[in-house]
């Protein structure tokens, strides 16, 4: 079955590295979020570590992934049991680098199923790009 998931990262701002996820996070689109967390967490040219944190935008919007190229979000439309999990192993890792991840989430579909799952008191979440960014980084 093909993946209906778009997982980009952005360039880095600051000790912020933001990825862009669109689509529908679930058991087929989780690995690709992985992947691009692995690499900022572990890849051999990783300096990923204390007081750094990975933004996770799921907002719509225009973004300029990390080559230069201009492309359309449409945010993320749907994410399931394996969707969160992906993100809760990404936490852990960052958390072992002495780092966290934070997710903006404008969808009211998605906020609400952090809201029920309790994850919203895991993740520092934003309604904006603005709010996460110039929130210091804890």
């Amino acid at each position: 079955m093909d993946s209906q998931i778009t997982v980009k990262r952005l360039p880095k701002r600051g000790n912020n590295y933001p990825i862009v996820v669109a689509g529908e996070l679930d058991v087929y689109g989780s690995p690709h979020l992985q992947q691009e967390l692995a690499v900022i967490l572990r890849g051999k040219d990783s300096d990923f570590g204390q007081g750094d944190r990975i933004v996770i935008h799921t907002e719509k919007g225009e973004f300029a992934s990390e080559d230069g190229r201009a492309f359309s979000s449409a945010g993320l439309e749907y994410i399931d049991a394996s969707g969160l999990g992906a993100m809760m192993s990404g936490l852990k890792r960052a958390k072992e680098r002495g780092g966290s991840v934070c997710l903006i989430i404008s969808d009211p579909k998605i906020k609400r199923i952090f809201a029920i799952t309790g994850l919203d008191k895991v993740f520092d979440t934003f309604d904006n790009p603005e709010a996460a960014y110039q929130t210091a980084i804890a």
